[in-house]
C-alpha cells in the first residue's frame, strides 16, 4: 500500500472552556500523493484508527469521514464525531498511534496510508500534573467525600460535619404556615393534604400542553391530519423542514450480528413498503462484500406462489421494459424454482444483454413445457419470436442430415425452382451471403460440377459492383483478381480507364507478344506519324520505385526502369493520358512507333555516311596512287644524287 505524505496538526477542541473537557479531537492534515503533489479541491474518504502499536491490525477505535480538501490540500475533521471514544481509552494506554487510510476517489479502496504517534496536548499535561499534586495534608484522596443520611441526620465524610434536618411532621414538606403560590395552571398548595399538580384547565382526553406565547394551555396534538401538519426544522434521522421532511441520507449505523438497523413494516395490502424509482440509474441498489450473502434478499413467507422478489411490468408509466434497464436477480432453491416469473399478460421473464449472453446456463438443461412438445420435434418461432415445438422436415442418418421433399431457402421464403437459395442484405468487404471454408491444406472450399452444356457456373451482376472477386494470400498464386463491370484488375481494384490492369509483373509464356487488330481494312489512316529520333533522344530514363502508402496501393518494394509521364508528355504527349483517378498513365506503344521513326532516321543517316565513306575511300585511293608515284620518283632522285656525289 502506498504511503501518504501528511502534515498533521492535532488540537484538542475546547467546546466549553469552563464546564468540561471536550469529547472530540480536532484533526487537520495536508494530503499529498506518492509524487508529493497536493490533492486539492477533491472529495476523499478517510478511515482513522487508534492503535496500541503502529503495526497492529486490531483498532481500539475506528471512524470513517468524507472530507473535501481545499486549494492547499488541507482537510479538517472532528475525531469522535460519529463514533465515541471508548471509556478510559487514553487513561489505560500509555502509548497510542493514529493510523490514517485515504481513498482519493472517495470510495473504499484505500490506496494511501500513514501512522503517527498520538502525543499529549498542553491541557492534557496540566491534567496529568493535577492528578499527582498533594495538598497540604499530603493526602491526595481525603478530598473525595461522601454524603449520607440517617434519619434526619445528614453527614459529610472526612470530618465534614453533620446537620439535623427538620422532620416532615404530618407528611409532605414542612413549610410551617407557608404554602405554594399557584395560578390557573397548577392545582394544590404543596401540602400533604393538597399536593401540587397540573390543573386540568378544561382539557379533554388526548390533548397536550402548548405554549401560546404567554402561558401553557391545553390543545389538540399535531398529528399531521386533523390537527394540521408539524412545522419547523426536522431533527433526528430526518432532515429538511416540516411538513415535508426527508429521511437523512446516507444512513450510517454500525450494527451487531442479527440486528436490523432499518425496518419498515407495511400492514396495507395494496401499497409498497419500499418504492424505488430512478429516471437515470437503479431505483434500488443492494451491495454486499460477503461471499455467501446477497446485496438484496427477498423472502416469500406466504403460501402458494408468494415470491420473495417480484418484478412487474405494465403497471407504471413504462408499459414495456425500457431499453436502458439493468436488472440482476439471483434465485437459489434447494428444491423447486430459484426464480419464477408469472404473467397474466406480457412477460413472465425479460432477459436482455447489450454485451454477452441474455440467458446463460452453466449446469443442467433448459426445459420448455406446454408448447406442443413431442419426441423428435424442434423449437421454432414465428415472426414475433413466439416459440413452439414443431415437427422437423430434416432427416438424420448418423452424422448426416438431409431434406429430400423440396427446395430450401435461407434468408427467403421463396426458394423457387432452386434446390438451395440463399438471400441476404449484408454489406462490407468481409461480409458475404455464403462463406465456404476448408481448413485442410489440400482441400477445396467450393466445387461445382455439371453435365449441362450451358456451363458450370453463371454469375449475374444486377448492380454496379464486382462480378467476380478473388482474394488469395498464397504468394505463389494470384494475390487477388477483381472483375468489375467490363474491367479486369489483377492485384488491384483500381482499373481506371483500362479494361485490364496488372499491379505488378505479368508473363505470357510462349506465343510471341500481345497482338492487336491491325488490318488496314479496319482502319481509317489519318496521316503519317512524325515523331522520332529527336523526341526519343530528348527523353530521360530513370530507375524508380513507387512511393510507400501511395493512393493506388502500388507496391513500393521492387525497383523499375522507365520514364516519368510528365517528362514524356513534353515530347510525345500522345503517349500520356490522365486517368479517372487524376493520375497520369503512360502508353509505351507511342514510344515504340517513335523508335521506328528514329531507326528510319538513323538508317538514312547511316546510308548517307556509307556513301560519303565510299567517296572518301575513292579519294583516298587516288591520293595513295599519287603518293606512291611521288615516292617512287623521290627514290629515283635520291639514287641520282648519290651517283652524282660519287
Amino acid at each position: 500500500m502506498k504511503k501518504i505524505s501528511l502534515m498533521l496538526v492535532f488540537v484538542m477542541s475546547l467546546t466549553n472552556a469552563i464546564a468540561q473537557i471536550p469529547g472530540n479531537i480536532s484533526y487537520q492534515a495536508v494530503v499529498r500523493d506518492v509524487n508529493n503533489n497536493l490533492v486539492t479541491n477533491q472529495s476523499i474518504r478517510i478511515r482513522l484508527s487508534i492503535l496500541n502499536a503502529p503495526t497492529s491490525t486490531t483498532p481500539l477505535w475506528q471512524e470513517v469521514h468524507i472530507a473535501n480538501t481545499n486549494e492547499s490540500g488541507l482537510i479538517s475533521l472532528q475525531l469522535g464525531q460519529y463514533v465515541a471514544f471508548p471509556a478510559n481509552l487514553f487513561r489505560d494506554n500509555s502509548t497510542l498511534f493514529l493510523k490514517t487510510e485515504i481513498d482519493p476517489a472517495g470510495g473504499t479502496a484505500y490506496s494511501i496510508s500513514g501512522s503517527s504517534q498520538l502525543l499529549s496536548t498542553p491541557y492534557a499535561m496540566v491534567a496529568r500534573d493535577v492528578e499527582n499534586v498533594n495538598d497540604a495534608d499530603a493526602d491526595p484522596t481525603n478530598e473525595l467525600q461522601t454524603i449520607s443520611i440517617s434519619g434526619t441526620v445528614l453527614t459529610l465524610s472526612h470530618g465534614g460535619g453533620s446537620v439535623v434536618l427538620p422532620s416532615s411532621g404530618g407528611g409532605g414538606d414542612n413549610w410551617g404556615t407557608q404554602v405554594a403560590i399557584t395560578n390557573s395552571t397548577l392545582s394544590g398548595n404543596g401540602t400533604t393534604a393538597s399536593p401540587l399538580g397540573i390543573a386540568t384547565q378544561s382539557a379533554t382526553a388526548g390533548q397536550v400542553l402548548k405554549w401560546d406565547g404567554t402561558t401553557w394551555t391545553p390543545a389538540d396534538d399535531e398529528t399531521g391530519s386533523g390537527g394540521g401538519p408539524p412545522s419547523g426544522p426536522a431533527g433526528g434521522d430526518l432532515t429538511g423542514n416540516y411538513p415535508d421532511p426527508l429521511f437523512k441520507l446516507p444512513f450510517h449505523r454500525a450494527v451487531t450480528l442479527f440486528e436490523t438497523p432499518f425496518f419498515i413494516h407495511n400492514n396495507a395490502s395494496e401499497n409498497y413498503s419500499i418504492h424505488g424509482k430512478s429516471n437515470g440509474y437503479h431505483g434500488i441498489f443492494g451491495e454486499t462484500h460477503s461471499t455467501t450473502s446477497s446485496g438484496v434478499l427477498g423472502k416469500g413467507s406466504g403460501y402458494g406462489t408468494s415470491p420473495g422478489v417480484e418484478g412487474r411490468s405494465g403497471e407504471s408509466e413504462y408499459p414495456n421494459p425500457p431499453e436502458a434497464i439493468t436488472v440482476g436477480v439471483r434465485g437459489t432453491a434447494n428444491a423447486g424454482a430459484g426464480i419464477m416469473g408469472l404473467a397474466n399478460s406480457g412477460y413472465g421473464g425479460y432477459f436482455r444483454a447489450t454485451n454477452g449472453k441474455a440467458l446463460y446456463t452453466s449446469q443442467g438443461g433448459v426445459q420448455f413445457r406446454n408448447l406442443g412438445e413431442a419426441p423428435g420435434r424442434v423449437l421454432t418461432c414465428d415472426g414475433l419470436g413466439n416459440a413452439t415445438w414443431e415437427a422437423t422436415q430434416w432427416t438424420s442418418s448418423g452424422n448426416n442430415i438431409y431434406y429430400t421433399n423440396g427446395n430450401a431457402g435461407i434468408g427467403t421464403t421463396s426458394p423457387g425452382s432452386n434446390r438451395l437459395r440463399v438471400v441476404s442484405d449484408v454489406s462490407g468487404g468481409t461480409n458475404a451471403t455464403a462463406l465456404f471454408q476448408n481448413l485442410h491444406a489440400a482441400g477445396l472450399a467450393m466445387r461445382a460440377s455439371t453435365n449441362s452444356t450451358d456451363g458450370t457456373a453463371l454469375i449475374i451482376q444486377e448492380g454496379s459492383g464486382y462480378m467476380l472477386r478473388c482474394d488469395g494470400y498464397d504468394p505463389n498464386w494470384f494475390v487477388g483478381m477483381i472483375v468489375k463491370g467490363r474491367s479486369v484488375g489483377i492485384n488491384t481494384d483500381n482499373t481506371g480507364n483500362f479494361n485490364l490492369v496488372v499491379n505488378g509483373t505479368a508473363a505470357k509464356p510462349g506465343g510471341g507478344s500481345w497482338s492487336t487488330w491491325s488490318d488496314g481494312r479496319l482502319k481509317n489512316v489519318k496521316g503519317t506519324y512524325k515523331r522520332g529520333l529527336s523526341e526519343i533522344t530528348a527523353l530521360e530514363t530513370v530507375v524508380f520505385s513507387y512511393k510507400t502508402g501511395n493512393p493506388l496501393n502500388l507496391s513500393s518494394t521492387p525497383e523499375y526502369v522507365g520514364f516519368i509521364a510528365q517528362d514524356v508528355q513534353k515530347y510525345i504527349p500522345e503517349a500520356v493520358a490522365e486517368g479517372a483517378d487524376g493520375y497520369l498513365n503512360f502508353d509505351m506503344h507511342a514510344i515504340n512507333v517513335a523508335l521506328v521513326n528514329a531507326v528510319k532516321t538513323l538508317d538514312s543517316k547511316i546510308k548517307n555516311l556509307e556513301q560519303e565513306l565510299e567517296q572518301a575511300n575513292d579519294k583516298n585511293l587516288t591520293l595513295k596512287n599519287k603518293y606512291d608515284d611521288i615516292y617512287n620518283r623521290v627514290n629515283e632522285i635520291e639514287k641520282l644524287l648519290i651517283l652524282s656525289k660519287k
